[in-house]
C-alpha cells in the first residue's frame, strides 16, 4: 500500500497490522576518507651473523560520512542528512633479529605493531542505533626459522605467533524482534596464538612433495562494557560472550601436494598432481549463531588434481584440471534469520561443486 490508508497513520500506514515490515526504504551514504603516513626502516649488521631491523609508521586517517534515508511509504526521513567527521593517528614501529645458523638456515624473531582507524555503523536508519567504533590496534610476537637443506632439494620453514589485540573491531546482527541490526563493535582485548610449519621436498629431479600444517587458537580476554550488554532482543542471550570464537578461523588446517612430471619421448613432458586440503570446523560470523550451515562450517577436506601436457619446445602446455572431486557440499557463508524472534529464514552461500577445466596456454615469447 503506498501512502497511508484511512484510519492509519504513520508509521504504520504501509503495512496498518505490523509497521515492522514497512520496510522499505530510499538510503544514500557517502564515506569520504584520507590518509596519509610517514615511515622510515633500518637494517643494522650487529655481528657477522646477526642483524637487527627496525622501523616505525606515523598514520593519519580523516573520514566524513554522511547519510540519509527516507521511509519509501511514510515519507518519513530516518536520517536527514547527517554528518559525522573524525580522525585517528597512531605510531606503530616494529623490531626484528635474523641471526644466519648457516649460509641455507636463518633463525628470526619479531614484534611488530598494527593500526586500523575507527568509523561508524553504516547499515541503519535509526539515529539512536549510529553508533561509533573506535581504532583497533595489535602488538605481533613471531618467532621462526626458514631454512633449505641436502643442496636445497629440501625447504624447511616453522614459526609460532603470538598476536594481542586492543579494542579488536568486528561485525555482527543484533535481531531486533523482526529486523536485525547490523553493528560493528570493539572488542577490549583478544589474543590469536599458534604456529605453522611448511616442508617442501624434491626426492628426485620429477618428483615435488609439499606439506603444510597450521593450529591457531583465539581467545576474547575481556569485553567493552557496552558490547557485553548487546543481547538478541527477543531470547535474551548475549551475542558476544567471552566464549565467542573468531569467525572464519579454523583451529587446524593441513595441506599435502604430490607432483611427478614423467619425461616422454623427445624431451616432452606430462604432470601430474594431486592437492588435500583440510580445514577444521569454523563459524562464518562472530555471533558463533550455528542453528545452520549459515552459520556453522563442519570439517571439511578438499580433494583437486590436475595434468599438463608441454611439448618439447615449452611453447604451449595443455592442462585438465579438476577441483573438489568428493563433490563435496560445504557453506561459504549466509544469513541464518532463523532465531528466535525472526523470519524463519536462512539462507546458505555454498562452496562449489565438483568442477573440471581444461585450458590452453600459449608462449608468445621467444
Amino acid at each position: 500500500v503506498i501512502g497511508c490508508p484511512s484510519g492509519y497513520t504513520p508509521p504504520n500506514c504501509g503495512n496498518p497490522t505490523n509497521g515492522t515490515f514497512n520496510q522499505e526504504t530510499d538510503a544514500y551514504n557517502a564515506v569520504d576518507n584520507d590518509t596519509w603516513a610517514l615511515f622510515a626502516q633500518g637494517i643494522f649488521q650487529l655481528t657477522d651473523r646477526l642483524d637487527l631491523t627496525a622501523g616505525v609508521r606515523f598514520s593519519h586517517d580523516e573520514k566524513v560520512f554522511t547519510v540519509t534515508s527516507t521511509s519509501v511509504n511514510t515519507g518519513i526521513a530516518g536520517l536527514d542528512g547527517v554528518r559525522l567527521t573524525d580522525d585517528w593517528e597512531e605510531a606503530t614501529p616494529m623490531l626484528s633479529l635474523k641471526y644466519q645458523l648457516r649460509p641455507d638456515a636463518v633463525l628470526y624473531g619479531s614484534v611488530s605493531t598494527g593500526f586500523k582507524s575507527g568509523g561508524w555503523n553504516l547499515r541503519t536508519s535509526n539515529p539512536a542505533e549510529l553508533r561509533s567504533f573506535e581504532p583497533e590496534t595489535v602488538t605481533a610476537y613471531e618467532v621462526g626459522l626458514k631454512s633449505e637443506w641436502l643442496d636445497q632439494r629440501l625447504r624447511l620453514n616453522a614459526a609460532v605467533f603470538y598476536n594481542d589485540y586492543e579494542d579488536l573491531q568486528l561485525q555482527y546482527v543484533i535481531p531486533l524482534g523482526y529486523q536485525a541490526l547490523t553493528v560493528v563493535g570493539n572488542v577490549a582485548k583478544a589474543t590469536v596464538k599458534g604456529f605453522e610449519f611448511e616442508l617442501t621436498a624434491k626426492p628426485n629431479p620429477n618428483f615435488d612433495l609439499n606439506l603444510g600444517i597450521g593450529y591457531m587458537d583465539d581467545e576474547f580476554k575481556e569485553l567493552d562494557p557496552e558490547l557485553a550488554n548487546d543481547r538478541n532482543r527477543v531470547t535474551q542471550k548475549a551475542v558476544i560472550s567471552l566464549d565467542t570464537q573468531l569467525p572464519k578461523a579454523p583451529e587446524w588446517t593441513r595441506n599435502l601436494g604430490l607432483k611427478y612430471t614423467f619425461p616422454l619421448e623427445g624431451g616432452a613432458e606430462l604432470a601430474v598432481r594431486g592437492d588435500y586440503r583440510y580445514t577444521s570446523e569454523y563459524f562464518h560470523r562472530f555471533n558463533n549463531e550455528a542453528l545452520s550451515a549459515a552459520g556453522l562450517r563442519p570439517a571439511l577436506g578438499l580433494v583437486s588434481t590436475y595434468v599438463a601436457y608441454t611439448p618439447a619446445n615449452g611453447q604451449w602446455e595443455l592442462a585438465l584440471s579438476g577441483t573438489n572431486l568428493t563433490d563435496e557440499m560445504y557453506s561459504t557463508g549466509g544469513t541464518d534469520a532463523a532465531v528466535g524472534g525472526g523470519l524463519g529464514i536462512s539462507a546458505i552461500n555454498v562452496g562449489p561443486p565438483r568442477m573440471w577445466t581444461l585450458t590452453y596456454r600459449k608462449n608468445l615469447g621467444n
